[in-house]
């Protein structure tokens, strides 16, 4: 792991790029608690959290609410959200892309900005 000149060498590179993968794609533990009082969101662990939602869980509304909230929560646009697992269940998986696909290329030009 040597940096030479503002360039990474082969050892140092192919870690960055792991840990790079690592924050790009992060999967979030969901608990949705449909026809709630208010939206809101609260964090349990990193990675799980608990979303109260106004919306009735019919027709997929809680979820398309769901996707709407962790967008604004992160900071996001609407499409970085994917829900992954349990379409139908109060337990969800979402895929949160945190980074743009054109963040990656950057690196493989092998050097550092």
């Amino acid at each position: 792991m040597r940096i030479r000149r503002g360039f990474i060498t082969n050892t140092l590179f192919s870690d960055l790029e792991e840990t790079v993968k690592l924050i790009r794609n992060m999967l979030i533990k969901v608990k949705v608690f449909p026809e709630a009082k208010k939206d809101e969101v609260l964090k349990k662990t990193k990675d799980a959290y608990m979303i109260n939602v106004k919306a009735k869980a019919e027709r997929g509304k809680a979820n398309w609410k769901v996707r709407e909230i962790l967008a604004s929560y992160f900071g996001l646009p609407l499409n970085k959200i994917r829900l992954v697992k349990g379409g139908k269940k109060a337990n969800k998986i979402f895929e949160v892309n945190k980074l743009g696909s054109n963040y990656m290329p950057a690196f493989k030009s092998g050097g550092i900005s």
